[in-house]
């Protein structure tokens, strides 16, 4: 190994060092006369111009630099760890129509992987063909023989929650109502947003919320819809700041409700979706996490409790229908990105998600793809950036350090710019 090491420096050695200014002489005459800027510097969906080439020198924000897993801003991520001690959360959604149907399936998604239980309900954001919960009894056969305290349930309601939590509550079908930790949140205003109607008001809202609390205080009850913007074509600048917009209105009811801020924070969750931009992406959620940091520390937040909990899911802007297999390789890329950039919890779209509910082979389709992303990611020492390690090649991994770290940076400017 030393051998191999000194074989290195010295060949390096050999190399001077050239400035930007040279490359770029040397590419201009290689280009022959066409526009260095036409050709080698493009645009993002975002606006963002990408360099051809980078250096330390591009990025001077220090406090980036030195960020580490499990301290504010949260930048690399959220968890001291990484994934080494836990992993993401599983949370693909469980198809099924009647009650039965999805008891069926949700046993067979746990068997292979699934760490939550996804119940899709019909709302008119999601689903046209979800899980119909009319009652008590629908519910009791929908979850019976599932264990809830280890699978925790997941449900997005869309404008309200309040029908669905007094239907958990009369089911009885719980095991412990305190300490059952899940996931049974809606998000009014971006219902209000897709659907063009405003039926749901604030102090509606309050009372569900303050209801949830009640009977099951570690239920996370509010959940800011992000994807839905993203999905309906908005870049990745414009989707977390309306998505940061519309949680820091959240809290600002809650904490007018009386909840402390840290309690209000435990309350707020939030879907984004990952674009097929890889490096971006990353970015994207890393970004995401520094702002929400920035917010709740305005609200006097305490810092362990100024995590931003993240619901990545795949984008059907970029699905087609003719190209099913394609979408395959398109949700495996973004898969990846969002673990990269250390999201809590992952929902992979099936690959004919635009016109049919996931079947059998999906099933086995996302529990290879998550396995083999969960065998690289959990052995990257947590003090270092993930994609810093899995790309390969040393010229790659030394140019992208820049772009990873600029994009970042010029992210963060403008979504602060919009959201302010």
């Amino acid at each position: 190994m030393s051998m191999l090491n000194e074989g290195k420096d010295t060949l390096f050695s050999e190399f001077t060092e050239s400035s930007y200014e040279e490359w770029k002489e040397e590419a201009e005459l290689l280009l022959k006369g066409a526009s260095f800027e036409k050709k080698l510097i493009s645009k993002t969906y975002e606006g963002i111009e990408i360099q051809p080439i980078y250096s330390s020198k591009d990025f001077s924000n220090d406090t980036l630099k030195k960020a580490v897993p499990g301290i504010p801003p949260f930048a690399r991520h959220p968890q001291e760890y990484g994934y080494l001690r836990k992993s993401w959360e599983i949370n693909q959604k469980i198809p099924g129509i009647k009650p039965e149907d999805f008891n069926i399936n949700a046993k067979k998604y746990l068997t292979v992987g699934q760490t939550i239980v996804n119940i899709p309900l019909n709302n008119s954001i999601d689903y046209e063909n979800g899980l119909k919960i009319e009652n008590a009894e629908d519910l009791r056969k929908a979850i019976d023989g599932l264990d809830t305290l280890k699978y925790p349930l997941f449900a997005y309601t869309g404008e309200s929650s309040s029908d669905f939590l007094k239907i958990l509550v009369d089911s009885k079908c719980l095991k412990d109502n305190r300490e059952q930790k899940m996931f049974i949140g809606m998000d009014p205003v971006s219902t209000s947003i897709i659907t063009g109607k405003m039926d749901y008001t604030l102090g509606s809202f309050r009372k569900t919320v303050d209801y949830a609390d009640e009977n099951f205080p570690n239920c996370i009850s509010v959940m800011v819809r992000g994807d839905c913007y993203g999905n309906l074509g908005a870049s990745a600048v414009q989707e977390i700041a309306l998505a940061i917009s519309v949680g820091t209105e959240y809290m600002r009811n809650l904490l007018d409700m009386g909840f402390t801020p840290e309690k209000a924070a435990s309350k707020i969750m939030f879907f984004i979706s990952i674009g097929q931009d890889f490096f971006m992406e990353i970015s994207k959620f890393r970004a995401a996490r520094i702002l929400w940091d920035r917010v709740l520390e305005s609200f006097g937040c305490k810092n362990e409790n100024r995590k931003m909990y993240i619901h990545a899911v795949t984008s059907r802007v970029n699905k087609t229908i003719p190209d099913q297999y394609v979408n395959m390789l398109r949700v495996t890329s973004e898969a990846f990105s969002a673990v990269l950039s250390g999201v809590d919890s992952l929902c992979i779209g099936s690959y004919d998600e635009l016109h049919s509910a996931a079947g059998d082979f999906f099933r086995k389709d996302f529990k290879e793809s998550s396995q083999h992303i969960e065998r690289g990611v959990p052995v990257i020492p947590s003090h270092r950036p993930c994609w810093r390690i899995l790309v390969c090649g040393k010229t790659y991994r030394r140019n992208r350090i820049g772009i990873m770290e600029l994009l970042q940076e010029n992210r963060i400017k403008r979504r602060y710019k919009r959201f302010t």
